[in-house]
């Protein structure tokens, strides 16, 4: 598998810095490998943003949201050259919606006591205020603007770890 990806990494002169698994997938459809989704494969970050960086990972959402389905898109996503300048207010509340559904189905794997489980509308309340930020950056990629710098696109190295 190692030979297949330094064959057909990711786009590594692409301005656009998400959506390279749906680049990525598409070069290895082309290339005529089969690739299977594991639903219960589970990615963890451990990153804690501060409330700038999480307001413009969501603007950075939103942009590529938009930006990488108008370059790379398939056959379902004429729905959003439909929709137009209207998509993001369409699609922005879905995101909503389906990241509220992932916190609710993930909350038991948390490991979370009972009275923690309140926190979870707070949660609930807090994705909608990204959700804003969603629909800013989709709006901002409609409008052609440039794109948008990631908050992290620059991290400091982890300090070494001691043996």
């Amino acid at each position: 598998r190692s030979k297949i990806y330094l064959q057909y990494r990711f786009a590594q002169d692409d301005p656009l810095h998400t959506g390279p698994e749906r680049i990525f997938g598409e070069k290895l459809r082309r290339a005529g490998f089969e690739i299977w989704f594991n639903p219960r494969m589970v990615a963890l970050h451990e990153y804690q943003p501060s409330l700038r960086e999480w307001i413009q990972m969501g603007i950075v959402r939103g942009y590529y949201f938009i930006a990488v389905r108008r370059r790379y898109s398939y056959l379902k996503d004429r729905v959003f050259r439909t929709l137009g300048w209207l998509a993001p207010l369409t699609i922005a509340p879905l995101l909503w919606v389906k990241d509220v559904f992932r916190l609710l189905r993930h909350a038991p794997r948390l490991g979370l006591a009972k009275w923690e489980y309140l926190k979870l509308p707070a949660y609930a309340l807090a994705y909608l205020w990204l959700d804003l930020a969603v629909m800013v950056g989709m709006y901002q990629s409609l409008a052609g603007h440039p794109l948008p710098r990631l908050p992290f696109a620059n991290p400091s190295p982890p300090p070494a770890s001691p043996r």
